[in-house]
């Protein structure tokens, strides 16, 4: 049996919960609930937009309770720390520093492991050189949420550039992949609502680089989101990973995104 988890709160989007909610109503073996008390023996449980701040105390309520969530809190740390997953991706994606002391000159951006300040994108994350870098950081580290990840310094490359959003952002070629292990749940266009026409399907390119990049992934964590983008040079590039519990759909359709991943949960 599986049970998703998902509460109603501001940052849930209601489309997405009515999703769900249509969703489960076909499968008798699956249920959805806002609360951790609804998990029974034997649950697997994903918990969407369900298990952050306090995953290991989740983890530790669900098994009380009889059940396991989908992604253990190992499993959650590895996707959820670039400076763990870069090590195993190589080539595939960005370098991780956790000291910008002896960098080399060059343009950076700066970020937790796990989240950035991306709509704050001159003054929270990119730098021009390495004197930003330093500034940058000393005013991430002011941020609490931000902080208490810890900071990791990435190098910048130029990606293939669609748009501009707001304080420069850059809307780049860039796609959002949700993996249950190495089997493609459901992908889209990453840049939800900044595009007048936003792509629809991925070019082929990109879904064998996301698909390749799983595969690597898959032995570390069962459920996860691969984000690839397309450099200004014309290669492919993972630019990050997160747990698929926490990582929003971007543009993927919320109804067959819950409808793929219902019947992958229950094969």
């Amino acid at each position: 049996n599986c049970l998703i988890l998902m509460r109603k709160a501001a940052w849930v989007d209601e489309e997405e919960f009515t999703a769900l909610s249509s969703a489960v109503k076909c499968h008798s073996n699956v249920r959805t609930s806002e609360f951790r008390s609804s998990v029974k023996e034997d649950d697997m449980v994903v918990g969407r937009y369900s298990v952050l701040p306090y995953y290991d105390e989740i983890e530790r309520e669900v098994k009380n309770l009889g059940g396991h969530l989908i992604n253990s809190l190992t499993q959650h740390k590895f996707v959820a720390d670039v400076t763990r997953y870069a090590e195993i991706l190589g080539d595939m994606t960005l370098s991780a520093y956790t000291s910008w002391m002896n960098l080399p000159e060059g343009k950076y951006v700066v970020k937790g492991k796990t989240n950035s300040k991306k709509f704050q994108w001159n003054k929270m994350m990119f730098c021009e050189n390495l004197e930003e870098v330093k500034s940058t950081a000393n005013r991430l580290l002011d941020d609490t949420f931000i902080a208490d990840q810890g900071l990791v310094v990435r190098p910048y490359v130029e990606l293939d550039r669609l748009g501009e959003g707001i304080n420069g952002l850059p809307v780049s070629n860039e796609w959002r992949f949700f993996f249950l292990g190495d089997h493609l749940i459901d992908c889209g266009f990453f840049w939800a609502g900044m595009l007048d026409d936003e792509p629809v399907v991925p070019p082929v390119e990109a879904m064998q680089f996301a698909g390749r990049v799983a595969r690597k992934v898959a032995p570390f964590c069962n459920f996860f989101v691969v984000d690839v983008a397309k450099t200004a040079s014309g290669e492919w590039v993972c630019i990050e990973l997160n747990d698929g519990q926490m990582s929003g759909l971007s543009c993927i359709p919320p109804e067959r995104f819950y409808e793929n991943l219902i019947c992958s949960l229950v094969v």
